[in-house]
């Protein structure tokens, strides 16, 4: 818990180190030192992006403004969930309803006004168990009494290390790369610090989850690419960044994550 002492969001080499004073063993007063290399801070943001409808089942698939059948709602509850081992057993890392007690319709109707609520937060993962393998992440939200918006999911970046004192080899050889929005080649050396994705005229973190419908089958195009010139999605004046909400990832036992309710929990 570094509550008292937060982790910078922008750090970089970032190591955590646990010294401890106490019995150990047969010794009573013994001191124990443990040291670990963790990945700096993924960047996350989920927004209500109910106001587009993706519709993939198009001769030409677009994002067209919300209409009768799929209407910008309010949404009152996101769940953020990952596993190293796919969706079928992510778990719960972080929640955000209303019954903690939070604000009922925590993600407004982003059409009226413009100003949706949104989630942002920065996760510390452990080094990916092989060179290239990624963290899924996964929003799921819910609508009071109505349909729920599809659950999306994203990945992290795999090996990417984001400081020069951590991947340079002695050699200066490969030649380090920038990041890209997909993961490192294998073996790559890579050096970035993890983008911060511009999306509706504001900055959002590099896993940008907008919750929104899709008529037809998988996730839409990014909010902000090609896709969305047939109707340009309207920059947002700024998010409501809701404060609170309930941080599971280091609890003992973590809930597996659940369906999208229909109604909020």
């Amino acid at each position: 818990d570094f509550s008292a002492d937060p982790i910078p969001v922008n750090a970089t080499d970032l190591f955590i180190q646990v010294v401890y004073r106490g019995q150990l063993g047969e010794e009573t007063d013994g001191i124990a030192v443990g040291i670990y290399d963790v990945r700096e801070p993924t960047f996350y943001v989920a927004w209500n992006n109910t106001d587009y409808t993706f519709y993939s089942q198009l001769a030409t698939p677009a994002w067209l403004a919300a209409g009768f059948n799929n209407p910008a709602l309010n949404l009152s509850y996101l769940a953020v969930c990952t596993a190293p081992n796919g969706p079928t057993t992510s778990k719960i890392i972080y929640q955000y309803r209303v019954s903690d007690p939070q604000p009922m319709a925590a993600f407004m109707n982003p059409s009226i006004p413009q100003n949706p609520g949104a989630i942002r937060l920065a996760m510390l993962f452990a080094q990916p168990p092989t060179a290239t393998q990624s963290f899924p992440i996964r929003s799921q939200t819910s609508a009071s009494g109505m349909p729920s918006p599809d659950v999306r999911g994203a990945l992290t970046k795999g090996l990417i290390r984001q400081a020069s004192r951590e991947i340079y080899p002695v050699n200066g050889l490969p030649t380090p790369s920038n990041c890209t929005l997909a993961p490192p080649a294998p073996g790559a050396n890579v050096w970035c610090f993890d983008p911060i994705r511009k999306r509706r005229g504001l900055a959002m973190g590099d896993i940008a989850q907008p919750l929104y419908f899709t008529v037809g089958n998988g996730d839409g195009p990014d909010v902000d690419g090609p896709f969305s010139q047939t109707v340009p999605q309207t920059n947002f004046p700024g998010l409501n960044v809701r404060p609170g909400g309930v941080v599971l990832f280091n609890e003992n036992s973590l809930a597996v994550c659940p369906a999208a309710p229909v109604i909020p929990l």
